[in-house]
């Protein structure tokens, strides 16, 4: 399976479907690029290959904290 077995539980307890847990994986990935990248905003959005503000917008929006 592309989606580890606890990941996909912790979201379908949320009844969000697929969209829920699309966005736990989208979630997973952006906050394992910045910590590979060393919480680098700028590195991590072209490792991600998505304009820097999409990026902030995606934290904000999934609740990762903006001053890592």
């Amino acid at each position: 399976h592309i989606i580890n077995s606890s990941l996909k539980h912790k979201y379908e307890e949320k009844q969000g479907g697929l969209g829920k847990i699309l966005e736990a994986i989208e979630r997973e990935i952006i906050l394992g690029t910045l910590k590979e990248c060393k919480y680098n905003k700028s590195e991590t959005s072209k490792k991600l290959n998505i304009p820097r503000a999409t990026l902030y917008r995606k934290m904000e929006e999934y609740g990762l904290d903006m001053n890592l």
